[in-house]
């Protein structure tokens, strides 16, 4: 007499997908459990998540966070959520709603962007209330608290190549950390494949702590040329930044994170926590540099 066995699929669901977190976690969910997991990839614009369609295991979702009754009925038979918390002003809200309805659908576990150590910005002080919400719930949870992100240095693509330059506000020997998004995304989609060895764990995701120094330092090495670093002053970064499109709230939230690291808040510190998670080295901002070189040539 056979035995029937239950071989359904662990159901994983990344709202937010459309973002560099969102991609880089869904990514890697595909090329390392696209054959174990039922992957979902959650965006409020499906046509910008169109190359997740040909990837293993994986089904595009029309789901947009603050969306409560829309949600519930999304997030039904899900054994993982991931919220990838949004850049937006209202971003504690829809955290917040989408949470309760993703309880309310029976969700088994929540993983959600969170808070960092370190001073208590304006931010900050937002992802602490997200931690709240989400650790309040009664259910499941890891937080992954994130730093600066190394893809952020691809806004110096033009500089670089035409001028040798990196121009920023921040002291070039002041070192910050942060993250390379291929580390997160590896680190997020091993949590969600196996989520109960994570459970009720708060994380500080870090690649790397760096200076500018050290970054153009990686730039002339990669490149074979002498880039040198400008440090300028808030008023003119932040007005280049308003005219690309950028509020002036975040505007004023990137200065406060500006000051605290000029002020040595964020230079010392060793985390671990991306080794313990996935038994391997993240990468360093010299190894991210020569990944990504022929972009700035």
């Amino acid at each position: 007499m056979s035995v029937l066995v239950n071989m359904s699929k662990s159901r994983v669901f990344v709202i937010g997908a459309s973002g560099n977190v969102g991609k880089a976690t869904v990514t890697a969910l595909s090329k390392n459990y696209g054959e174990k997991l039922d992957i979902r990839a959650g965006a409020r614009n499906p046509d910008k998540v169109a190359e997740f369609q040909s990837l293993q295991g994986v089904t595009v979702v029309r789901a947009e966070m603050g969306k409560r009754d829309e949600l519930i009925e999304i997030f039904k038979d899900l054994d993982v959520l991931f919220i990838v918390v949004p850049g937006s002003d209202n971003r504690v809200e829809l955290s917040r709603v989408t949470a309760e309805a993703a309880k309310e659908a029976d969700v088994k576990h929540i993983i959600s962007i969170g808070s960092t150590p370190g001073p208590r910005l304006t931010i900050g002080q937002q992802m602490l209330d997200i931690d709240s919400t989400i650790t309040s719930l009664g259910i499941n949870y890891t937080i992954l608290g994130l730093p600066w992100f190394m893809e952020n240095y691809f806004m110096y693509k033009e500089t670089v190549q035409k001028s040798s330059l990196v121009c920023d506000t921040i002291d070039p020997n002041k070192r910050f950390p942060a993250v390379c998004m291929d580390d997160l995304g590896f680190a997020a989609a091993l949590i969600m494949s196996s989520p109960e060895k994570h459970a009720g764990k708060k994380y500080f995701i870090v690649s790397d702590r760096h200076s500018f120094s050290d970054l153009v330092k990686g730039f002339s090495e990669a490149l074979g040329k002498d880039v040198k670093y400008i440090q300028q002053s808030y008023e003119d970064v932040g007005a280049v930044m308003l005219q690309n499109g950028l509020t002036e709230k975040k505007i004023e939230g990137l200065v406060e994170y500006w000051k605290a690291v000029n002020a040595g808040e964020f230079e010392e510190g060793t985390i671990n926590d991306f080794t313990a998670i996935t038994g391997k080295q993240p990468t360093s901002v010299a190894s991210w540099v020569k990944r990504y070189a022929s972009v700035f040539k």
